[in-house]
């Protein structure tokens, strides 16, 4: 499912006739213009967004952990956002090396 499935989830459930390619269109130039600006840092949510349910007791995905290196490396400030404590953080570290 795309990214604006998940989160249209309860409304799609509950109003099928949706048409979210309106939403895509918007979307797509949104992103669109991040081509143009250049951002110092980022700040994540952890649960739900960079690790997924499923991950939620195995750890960060690997490629995932491979795109936030790769910002790292770009010397992007990362922040993450959770209520879960040390454990986020020996996630990230794992693949901070």
């Amino acid at each position: 499912a795309s990214a604006l499935e998940r989160r249209f989830q309860k409304v799609l459930v509950n109003e099928p006739s949706v048409d979210l390619s309106r939403w895509r269109d918007a979307l797509r130039v949104f992103t669109r213009s991040f081509d143009s600006v250049q951002f110092g840092g980022i700040i994540f949510d952890y649960d739900g967004t960079i690790c997924g349910r499923q991950q939620r007791c195995s750890g960060l995905d690997k490629q995932l952990a491979c795109a936030l290196s790769r910002l790292a490396r770009r010397d992007i400030a990362i922040g993450v956002v959770t209520g879960r404590g040390k454990s986020v953080r020996h996630d990230l570290q794992r693949f901070a090396a």
